[in-house]
């Protein structure tokens, strides 16, 4: 019997030890030893499994040991280390939040507790910020979002991270930082701007960037850029209606700006154009007259502005057309009567075009359209030698084509 019962022994010894092993449990004090010999690849591997026991995953010391060793995963430098970082910035965050739900609020690992956790948000921004700093925008939407974890409502995190998302152009994350931002009336003028641009320029959505522009105005009412950005976005869809009552509107608040009595002036002009080619002679008198009343108030606060001294000549080259056109058209009989009055009257009209084409050709002497409306303009006036002036420049000029 003896014998037998030594054999059995023998057999169920081994089988004892097989169960033992077939279930291997992590041990957090040894987790941490590697820790203290910077082993943190191992120190992971081990407490990673040490976690997963229920009655360690209940014990302060486990997640603050886990807490450390992902601690310093995420703040040691070395390059062996990157694989092993995956997740880490939640990890850390994680294990410090359990760990002070294990803790009373007055014991001093929970202050503890807080202040590691507020070290590694910060750690998080300042990466974040030098993958920024050196165009590695994926890397800075990681740690952005990373920073988003620790605090879910901090702006200036969501605000980078927005920033991040354009520059990588993904549009439609940035969009919902932005968003998120104006949501919680936290958005700045820049983030404002910036969605604006993405709902117009990249999706195309002008009914979405105008919604956009109404709230940025309601925030931010002394900006100029959403107002004149909401007149660009009327003047594009040929709202021009609505773009010149902005225009005036704004003008009253701005009234040194030259570009806005310019863009109030181009639409007078186009629309004096349309109603000169749909024969409404007088509207379109009324139209130009107009159009120079404001590229007039351009020049006097832009005096370099080439588009206002070129389209204010071009304006008086049409006017002058009107009576040149009507002295053409006329029979023989009538112009002997007033052909010739009609005629000096358009060399007249046209004579005032000369001094801002001539100022526009000073300002930029290689604008070939400048060149061909003196051109014109001489032609108009009877000036046979600057005519050919002219025409030998735009000889010696590259075309436009």
């Amino acid at each position: 019997m003896k014998r037998w019962m030594f054999i059995v022994g023998l057999v169920w010894v081994p089988l004892a030890y097989a169960q033992k092993g077939s279930a291997p449990k992590g041990s957090v004090p040894k987790a941490e030893s590697l820790l203290m010999r910077d082993e943190l690849g191992a120190a992971k591997r081990e407490i990673d499994v040490a976690i997963q026991d229920p009655k360690k995953a209940g014990r302060v010391y486990t997640w603050e040991v886990r807490a450390k060793i992902y601690r310093a995963l995420l703040l040691m430098q070395e390059p062996g280390l990157v694989p092993l970082k995956e997740g880490a910035a939640q990890h850390a965050i994680d294990s410090y939040r359990q760990l002070m739900k294990l803790l009373r609020p007055t014991h001093p690992q929970y202050a503890a507790a807080e202040a590691s956790i507020e070290e590694l948000y910060s750690h998080y921004l300042a990466t974040g910020a030098a993958a920024y700093q050196e165009d590695n925008y994926p890397e800075a939407i990681n740690w952005f979002e990373a920073a988003l974890y620790v605090k879910p409502d901090d702006s200036l995190s969501m605000t980078y991270a927005s920033f991040a998302c354009s520059s990588a152009k993904q549009y439609d994350k940035a969009l919902v930082y932005h968003y998120q931002l104006i949501e919680k009336g936290l958005a700045s003028e820049n983030i404002f701007t910036r969605a604006m641009y993405t709902e117009r320029m990249v999706n195309k959505d002008n009914e979405k960037a105008l919604a956009l522009i109404e709230q940025a105005i309601a925030h931010y009412p002394n900006n100029p850029t959403f107002l004149k950005e909401r007149i660009s976005i009327y003047t594009s869809e040929r709202r021009l209606d609505e773009a010149k009552r902005e225009l005036i509107a704004t003008i009253k608040k701005l009234p040194e700006d030259p570009n806005l009595y310019l863009n109030l002036a181009a639409i007078y002009d186009n629309q004096g154009l349309e109603a000169m080619e749909a024969k409404d002679l007088e509207v379109a008198r009324l139209r130009l007259d107009t159009a120079a009343l404001y590229y007039q108030k351009a020049i006097a606060y832009d005096a370099e502005n080439l588009v206002a001294h070129y389209n204010l000549g071009v304006v008086y080259i049409n006017q002058a057309r009107e009576y040149y056109d009507k002295a053409r058209l006329m029979d023989y009989k009538t112009y002997q009567k007033r052909g010739e009055a009609l005629e000096s009257r358009a060399k007249s009209v046209a004579q005032k075009a000369l001094p801002y084409l001539t100022r526009a050709h000073e300002i930029d002497s290689s604008d070939r359209d400048v060149v061909e409306a003196l051109q014109q303009v001489s032609l108009l006036v009877g000036d046979k030698t600057q005519m050919q002036k002219y025409s030998n420049l735009l000889e010696q000029m590259p075309s436009d084509e």
